[in-house]
């Protein structure tokens, strides 16, 4: 691998790690592209070190309060999220590793993420915050990351419809979308480190480069993903994933992907 394809993968990582649009899509897709071995899994650890460095970044303060306050409720719903995506995970591992090598159920998986961006969209407004939540929004938003764990469902994406769905606020939606984020993210790098030979060995440039971009990228969407939930709608990524879902499609049809 190149530094120059280290760094496209990095970018697309951290940026759609955030944005509801999927990164392992995107990043089954690059790999396509550019011809990259698609089992470097020493790569892909350093690819979700550094969307996760992104994210205690942009979240710094709330991570700081949270270990300063233990028995905060937000514990709570987090732990109480994150167990139904590590069932879900250990569940689907091996039948979402064949579907990752074929790439086969890319469009449609595109397809369901803009369905479910469309209709969260079209729902009214709710102000819960995550102290609020109940021990079913929390189950309910845990189910729709672990689902993602298929290559072109978004987490982002439906973890945000998830909260929106059980009437939180948007930007509180986002808030415990991507601290949600940090056990699964690191869950997954912890699971492909356990399964590569990656122990012991120090990263190389391309490793270097590709975290560094991906963490600077995803620090990058994640406000770029507040700002928008504030002021747009998430109409416009249904259109995007939709039409991509569509030209992955003909390409497969065809022959070329």
């Amino acid at each position: 691998m190149t530094g120059m394809e280290a760094v496209i993968l990095g970018a697309i990582q951290g940026l759609t790690e955030f944005l509801p649009i999927s990164s392992s899509g995107h990043l089954v897709l690059a790999h396509r592209v550019l011809g990259v071995e698609e089992d470097n899994l020493t790569f892909d650890i350093w690819l979700h070190v550094g969307t996760l460095l992104a994210v205690l970044i942009a979240y710094r303060k709330d991570l700081r309060s949270l270990l300063a306050h233990p028995t905060s409720l937000v514990w709570k719903w987090l732990i109480i999220g994150t167990i139904p995506t590590g069932v879900l995970g250990y569940l689907l591992h091996d039948p979402v590793e064949s579907l990752f090598q074929s790439g086969s159920s890319l469009p449609w998986e595109f397809a369901i993420t803009g369905i479910v961006l469309y209709l969260a969209e079209s729902l009214p407004r709710g102000n819960k915050r995550i102290e609020n939540l109940r021990t079913s929004d929390a189950l309910w938003v845990g189910v729709c990351q672990g689902l993602a764990v298929m290559p072109a469902l978004s987490r982002s994406g439906l973890t945000l419809a998830g909260a929106l769905w059980r009437g939180m606020d948007r930007t509180e939606a986002a808030k415990y979308s991507f601290l949600l984020s940090v056990p699964a993210i690191a869950g997954a790098a912890l699971q492909q480190w356990v399964s590569s030979s990656a122990g012991g060995h120090a990263p190389g440039l391309p490793e270097v480069l590709g975290a560094g971009t991906a963490a600077i990228a995803g620090y990058l969407a994640i406000f770029w993903m507040l700002k928008i939930l504030a002021t747009r709608s998430l109409k416009p990524f249904a259109w995007y994933v939709w039409i991509l879902g569509a030209v992955v499609l003909a390409l497969q049809w065809n022959g070329r992907l």
